[in-house]
C-alpha cells in the first residue's frame, strides 16, 4: 500500500524549498488568488483531514496556471510551472489516499491521471517517479483485489483456452496500436489521453529552449549540484479543453 504520510511530509519538503518563492513570486506580480490557493493547498496537505479543502484549494491554482499557460502563449516566470506541479501532486495526494481509504479505484485513475499531468507540464522525473511509484501501489493492489473478487463470485463458462481461441482475431484487430505523426495537443487528449487508449507519436523532436527556466530542485534535499533545468510549457491554440 502507498505510503501516504510520507508523501505529505515529501509536499511538505518541496512547499519549503520552492513553493513558498512561488507563493511570493505570483502575489508580488499581482496573481493574489493563485498564490493564495496554492498555499492554502500546501498547508492542507498536511493533514488527512483537511483532503478535501486541499483538492479544492489546488484545482483552482492548477486551473489558473493552464489558463495562463494558454491564454499568455507559455508561463512568464518559473512559479507557474511550480504552481502547477504542486497543485497536481497536492491533489493527486489528496485524491489518492481517499479513494485508497474506501476502495475507489476511479479515484486512484485520477489520482494517477494528476501525477501524469505534472510530469507532462515540466515536473523533474525523479518527483514525478516518486509520486507514481506509491499510486501505483494502491492501483495494483485494487486490481487485484476486484480481479480475485470477480473469480471467487463466478466460475469461468468455458475454459480459457476455448474462450481465447473463439475471439483472438478479433481481439487482435481491436488492441492494434494505432501510429500517428505529429497530432495536435488537442487531438491527442481528446482521442488517446483522456480515453487511455495507447498510440504511437512519430516525427516529434526536441523543442528549442525558449522562455525562463524553472527553480523546482530535485526530489532529493537541495545539494550543490545544480537541477537540470525544464524548457517551459508553449500551449497553442489547437488546446480547446482544460486538464
Amino acid at each position: 500500500m502507498a505510503d501516504w504520510a510520507c508523501l505529505r511530509k515529501q509536499l511538505g519538503t518541496w512547499a519549503e524549498e520552492f513553493g513558498k518563492q512561488a507563493v511570493a513570486d505570483l502575489e508580488g506580480g499581482g496573481e493574489r488568488e493563485t498564490a493564495s490557493k496554492l498555499q492554502e493547498a500546501l498547508a492542507n496537505s498536511q493533514c488527512d483531514a483537511e483532503d478535501e479543502a486541499t483538492r479544492a484549494a489546488a484545482a483552482v491554482a492548477a486551473e489558473n496556471a493552464w489558463q495562463k499557460a494558454k491564454e499568455g502563449g507559455g508561463w512568464n516566470t518559473p512559479a507557474w510551472r511550480e504552481c502547477y506541479v504542486l497543485a497536481c501532486f497536492c491533489q493527486a495526494v489528496a485524491v489518492g489516499s481517499r479513494a485508497a481509504a474506501s476502495g475507489d479505484a476511479t479515484g486512484l485513475r485520477e489520482a494517477m491521471r494528476q501525477v501524469d499531468m505534472a510530469s507532462i507540464m515540466g515536473a523533474p522525473a525523479e518527483m514525478v517517479q516518486l509520486m507514481a511509484q506509491e499510486v501505483e501501489k494502491e492501483l495494483l493492489g485494487s486490481a487485484e483485489a476486484r480481479e480475485s473478487a470477480a473469480a471467487a463470485a463466478e466460475p469461468c463458462e468455458a475454459p480459457v483456452r476455448d474462450r481465447l481461441t473463439d475471439i483472438r482475431a478479433g481481439m487482435l484487430q481491436e488492441r492494434q496500436v494505432v501510429r500517428l505523426e505529429l497530432p495536435s495537443l488537442k487531438t491527442f487528449r481528446k482521442e488517446y489521453f483522456k480515453q487511455d487508449k495507447p498510440v504511437v507519436l512519430t516525427g516529434a523532436s526536441p523543442p528549442q529552449a525558449r522562455g525562463p527556466h524553472r527553480r523546482i530542485p530535485a526530489a532529493s534535499p537541495r545539494s550543490s549540484q545544480a537541477h537540470p533545468r525544464c524548457k517551459p510549457a508553449v500551449l497553442t491554440g489547437d488546446l480547446a479543453a482544460s486538464p
